[in-house]
Parts: structure tokens; C-alpha cells; sequence
């Protein structure tokens, strides 16, 4: 098994020597990704026969990318060796003609084309869930590693495309100004991605401000090339960046997105659900387990027995398939961060994929920490605090979370913890956190901020305990 590459390996939050990308084997099954873009060299042998053609919107008509960008942005995603969600399907939607460029209206067209296909995926999908109880389906993921001055037209475009259900990461542009002032970084509800360093920084060139969601690697990025189908490139950019959080954004859902993959729903969070029902389990597939919550009654009341997008109805034939609906971005960081309970830690469930991950931390005398398997989980914490604390006690502690993570220091000791303002010492174990964690997004009061620490796998030289 080969190793990840070095901006994989930060996908974890930089704890000591990590050194390699943990990651689930079946990490992406079942999830489409829509590269909208040059085109995907598809038959690069990283993509292992999971990258297609969907789509072309230019003028020129050529299935394949010219430039490069397209492909190098869906080997992030997916491929073998490069991608963070190694099982996806990806989709080329080609948008942007050799030159990287291409006119406005085009880049919309592809939109419009990918919201259809996961539409109508999801669709299927139910139609498989009512028929057999199943469904392999677990979501749809769009990247757009591209911008232009803002648009109101795409930008409207996209917000319908995630209310339909899908998930949108998009570059934050990198002029070094506030992304706002762009599209499709400006998209209220798509996942707005700005480019860090290897020191876990702002690169230099990332736009910045409210409308960035969350930072990732993109300074000297390797991934899939052009030219032939074992090529391989060099780039940087917050057009790297995006990728890393589509492939993230599409390795959720591959263990989330599942009717069957209801952990989540044990214990007291279950028991606050009074609607809860295996029919409208199947609304967790596209994937919105807080929609799964319907009454069944809603659902057999607006699900025809020939399915098709025009006929989901209501009584008064208004239902739209909007409804049904997909988690936007910020559902499902709600949906997550919900698992958790103010002022108190909740172990994520044990039959949660990848819950465990290694950590060899030393101390800040260079002397290593005990070693520990901990599982991760999701607490609260103050947004001005970005230190990650780790330890070898036998109690659960938090560390605390805010948007950009930078270098931390790491200790052996038991530390202070702020929440609401009130210091709560607590001993804690070793722990790993990723650092392309979605920020913290909802003020629950003046002075708490609610943040999500969430595991990812690696491979090489570290083996997830059974």
C-alpha cells in the first residue's frame, strides 16, 4: 500500500510526527463527485476506472482536458494515491476550455447539469430503498476549483444546487483579498475553501474573509496530470485546496450516508427522536439523516409509485424534490456537532468507521508521551483558543477549536479548559483531531461558539486496532 501524499498526511491535525493519511479502505464508496472544470484525464490509472465523462458545456465539444487543472483537482479527490476519498466516483463536468478559461454562461450550464444528475441519483436511490430496503447511493459532491468577479447568477445557482442536496466545495480564489468579492467563493451555502501552508498558516495568496468556510492544503500539491495516464504534477493554489475538502465532504457521506449506518441515532440521541421510522430512513441516503425524522405517513403521502422529478407532489401538487432534500453544507455540520451536548463529552459510537487514530506525541522536552489509542469526538470550546492538547490520563478532555489552525504546542500534562468562561481542569488521553475540521459556525451565546473535531484514516505504517 502506497503512502498518501504530504498534504494528505496534514488531513489529521499535526500531531508530533504524523506521518502518514489514515483512511477508511471503503472511504468515498458510493459517492458521486462533479468536477467542474477542464475536464478529467479518465483513464489515468489512479482513478482505477472511477473517473467519467458527464458532461461538456464549451463551444469546442472535446470529451477530454486539455489544461490539466481538472484532472490534477480529481486526483485530490479520489485517485488512489493522491485522493483523500479513494473509492468516489468522479464525474468530469468541463466547463473551462485548454486556456482555463471559459464564459459565465457555460460554468452555470455545468452547474445546472450536475444538480440534475444528483437529483435524479437521489430519486433512484429512494426507488432502490423502497424496492429492496437498500440503496448503494450515499450522496453527491461538487467541486468548483475555479472564479471570476461575483456573479449573482451563479452564485444562485450553486444555493440551488445544495438546497437540491448537494454538497458544493469551491475555492476561495487566490488574490489575497476578501473572497467575497467572488464567485462562486461568495455562494452563501457552498463550502468556501481557502489555501493553508504545511505550517497549518494562510498561504499568501488565499483570499480571506467572512465568506471562507475553512482553510486546507494547498502549497505544492502532487496529483494526477494530463498527457498520459500515469502523469503526475505539481501545483499550488486554493484550486488544490478545494479538492481536499470535495474528497472530505464525499468520504462523510460513504460512512454516513447509508440508511444502515445509524449509529448516530443510539442511544440519547435516538431517544430524542420520537419519528424515527425505516421508511424515511431513506432520506439519510441523500444524505439528510435529520430529514430521516419524517413521519413515514409524510412520505407515503408524497411518494408516487412511478417516480420521476416531476412527480413528487403534495396534496395541493406544490412538493418539489427540494423538499425531500438534500443537507446543505451547514445541516451537516449541525447534524455532527448536535451529537454532542454543551459542557459535556460524547464518545462518538463504537461502530462508527474510523473512530480510533494513533498519535505519537512527545513532550515539550522532545520525550515521547505514553502511546494511546483514543477515539475522537466532538465537545465545545471556546473560538479564541487554538491549542490541542494531548495527554495520557484516563478521562476525556477537548481541545479547542478555531477556524485556522496553526502550529500548536503539545503536552504531557493536564491542562486548563475554558468553556463559558469558566476554567474546568480535566485530565485527558491522546488524541487526533483533523484540521480541515468544519469551522465553527452557530454562536450559541455571547461567549460559546459550538466547533467539531472529527477523525480521518490513514495508511502506511500505523494499523487501526479492530
Amino acid at each position: 500500500m502506497q503512502s498518501a501524499s504530504l498534504s494528505k498526511n496534514m488531513i489529521p491535525k499535526n500531531l508530533s510526527t504524523f506521518s502518514a493519511y489514515v483512511y477508511d479502505s471503503t472511504g468515498g464508496e458510493g459517492v458521486d463527485v462533479y468536477v467542474i472544470d477542464t475536464g478529467i484525464n479518465i483513464d489515468h490509472v489512479e482513478f482505477e476506472g472511477r473517473a467519467h465523462w458527464g458532461h461538456t458545456a464549451i463551444e469546442d465539444g472535446v470529451d477530454e482536458d486539455g489544461n490539466g487543472h481538472g484532472t490534477h483537482c480529481a486526483g485530490t479527490i479520489a485517485s488512489a494515491k493522491y485522493g483523500v476519498a479513494k473509492k468516489a466516483q468522479v464525474h468530469a463536468v468541463k466547463v473551462l476550455g485548454s486556456n482555463g478559461s471559459g464564459p459565465m454562461s457555460d460554468v452555470i450550464a455545468g452547474v445546472v447539469w450536475a444538480s440534475n444528475q444528483a437529483q435524479a441519483k437521489a430519486i433512484e436511490a429512494i426507488k432502490e430503498f423502497r424496492a429492496t430496503g437498500k440503496t448503494s447511493h450515499k450522496g453527491s459532491v461538487a467541486n468548483m476549483s475555479l472564479g471570476g468577479s461575483r456573479s449573482p447568477s451563479l452564485d444562485t445557482a450553486i444555493d440551488t444546487a445544495v438546497r437540491n442536496g448537494m454538497h458544493f466545495a469551491v475555492a476561495a480564489g487566490n488574490d489575497n483579498r476578501d473572497a467575497c468579492s467572488y464567485s462562486p467563493a461568495g455562494a452563501e451555502l457552498a463550502v468556501t475553501v481557502g489555501a493553508s501552508t504545511i505550517g497549518d498558516e494562510r498561504a499568501y495568496f488565499s483570499n480571506y474573509g467572512k465568506c471562507v468556510d475553512i482553510f486546507a492544503p494547498g502549497l505544492n500539491i502532487k496529483s494526477t496530470w494530463i498527457g498520459d495516464n500515469t502523469a503526475q504534477s505539481i501545483l499550488s493554489g486554493t484550486s488544490m485546496a478545494s479538492p481536499h475538502v470535495a474528497g472530505l465532504l464525499a468520504y462523510y457521506l460513504s460512512i454516513r450516508g447509508t440508511a444502515t449506518f445509524n449509529p448516530v441515532l443510539s442511544g440519547s440521541s435516538k431517544a430524542l427522536v420520537s419519528n424515527w421510522n425505516p421508511t424515511a430512513a431513506v432520506m439519510a441516503i441523500l444524505p439528510n439523516w435529520m430529514s430521516a425524522f419524517i413521519p413515514a405517513s409524510f412520505i407515503e403521502k408524497n411518494m408516487p409509485v412511478s417516480v420521476s422529478v416531476e412527480s413528487f407532489y403534495n396534496e395541493d401538487g406544490t412538493l418539489d424534490v427540494t423538499q425531500f432534500g438534500g443537507i446543505t453544507p451547514a445541516q451537516l455540520k449541525k447534524a455532527l456537532i448536535e451529537l454532542g451536548e454543551r459542557d459535556k463529552l460524547n464518545d462518538l459510537p463504537p461502530e462508527t468507521v474510523n473512530i480510533l487514530a494513533f498519535n505519537n506525541a512527545t513532550n515539550a522536552a522532545g520525550y515521547p508521551c505514553n502511546f494511546a489509542w483514543a477515539k475522537a469526538w466532538i465537545a465545545w470550546g471556546e473560538p479564541g483558543d487554538a491549542s490541542a492538547w494531548v495527554g495520557v490520563s484516563e478521562k476525556w478532555d477537548v481541545a479547542v477549536w478555531k477556524l485556522r489552525v496553526p502550529s500548536v504546542d503539545y503536552f504531557c500534562s493536564t491542562r486548563s479548559l475554558q468553556l463559558d468562561r469558566k476554567l474546568v481542569q480535566k485530565p485527558y488521553k491522546v488524541a487526533v483531531f483533523i484540521n480541515l475540521a468544519f469551522r465553527p459556525f452557530k454562536p450559541v451565546s455571547h461567549t460559546t461558539w459550538m466547533g467539531i473535531f472529527v477523525p480521518m484514516p490513514h495508511e502506511g505504517g500505523v494499523e487501526v486496532p479492530k
